[in-house]
């Protein structure tokens, strides 16, 4: 099984657009591709640069870096359009990626893990990340026809696009409850471990394709993450001073700056403003901060850093639910 770049549909794009020099993004997993795909565009007449920078997501757009180079268009590989308020201020292609897999082999994969699928809920709700449509797809026609499942699932708020999960949206499994199953299909674990913070469900199915591995979570899994969360969260309530992360991508912005210092002044905090481009365990050594707030990424705080590092996101959940005390 390979993940497989839509090269058709970049050609078509780059014609349709008229493309002559683009800032080409590509995930680290498909860099193997550079090569091909710098030879590919030369044959369409596209001078292009291949940005070497980590890439987590569509909300990730290296605007003012490609119109330095001059570049007309920004070609993100592996990730779907944002619905933006803002268009977008250089041309921006967005190219799917897909697993080639043997239909077969996943049929056979799904009949031999048949035990754990039969103790499913009846109802089970299902989310995918991009590369795994397709299997997305083979999972709920085998589910509903060969085992009897309602499957369910709702649309992604951020592309509109049903089914899929993006590592901080989760909105197309919103309707779950703690009365059904939700099974996430992607590559390794970095999904579901967002989904179980993030959705509420009676058990987690992890179906990792990659590995053809399925991992089975529950509430206690979900309560481990929460407990881990609150830890930080009174670290930083007892927090003097504060930084304040803020993010140079825009679409990674979970709130003003400038309302969050406000609020952070408000409850007796000092407030240092920080910024980068990309955080690093490097990049706060020796930091003079008792604590960071995150306004990047919600993601970034399951990381391990010297300071305790929280998003707005879980600043509100804890604040809403917990209060200052």
């Amino acid at each position: 099984m390979e993940i497989k770049i839509d090269y058709e549909f970049i050609k078509k794009k780059i014609k349709e657009e008229k493309v002559k020099r683009a800032f080409v993004q590509i995930p680290e997993g498909l860099r193997k591709n550079i090569g091909f795909l710098n030879d590919f565009l030369t044959a369409l007449g596209v001078v292009a640069i291949f940005d070497l920078e980590p890439c987590f997501g569509s909300c990730d757009l290296p605007v003012e870096r490609a119109k330095i180079y001059g570049c007309d268009a920004i070609i993100h590989i592996g990730h779907l359009e944002m619905k933006r308020k803002e268009k977008e201020q250089i041309k921006t292609i967005f190219v799917p990626v897909y697993l080639n897999f043997e239909e077969e082999k996943m049929k056979e994969f799904l009949e031999k893990n048949e035990g754990i699928l039969k103790d499913l809920s009846k109802t089970i709700f299902i989310g995918y990340s991009l590369p795994y449509k397709r299997v997305f797809e083979l999972i709920c026609d085998y589910l509903s026809k060969s085992e009897g499942f309602e499957v369910k699932t709702g649309e992604n708020l951020s592309t509109g696009e049903k089914g899929l999960i993006l590592g901080c949206d989760f909105s197309a499994l919103k309707d779950s409850t703690e009365e059904n199953d939700v099974m996430i299909i992607s590559g390794g674990s970095f999904h579901a471990m967002g989904a179980l913070s993030s959705v509420k469900f009676r058990k987690l199915i992890n179906v990792d394709v990659d590995n053809l591995s399925i991992n089975i979570f529950g509430k206690e899994d979900k309560e481990k993450i929460e407990k881990k969360k609150l830890a930080k969260y009174i670290k930083f309530l007892e927090s003097d001073k504060i930084g304040v992360l803020i993010c140079d991508k825009k679409g990674q912005w979970q709130t003003n700056f400038e309302h969050a210092k406000k609020m952070l002044k408000d409850k007796g905090k000092k407030v240092v403003l920080l910024t980068c481009f990309t955080l690093k365990k490097d990049k706060i050594l020796g930091l003079d901060v008792d604590a960071i707030l995150n306004l990047a990424c919600p993601r970034i705080e399951e990381d391990e850093f010297e300071k305790p590092i929280i998003s707005w996101k879980t600043l509100k959940y804890f604040l809403d639910k917990y209060g200052d005390r």
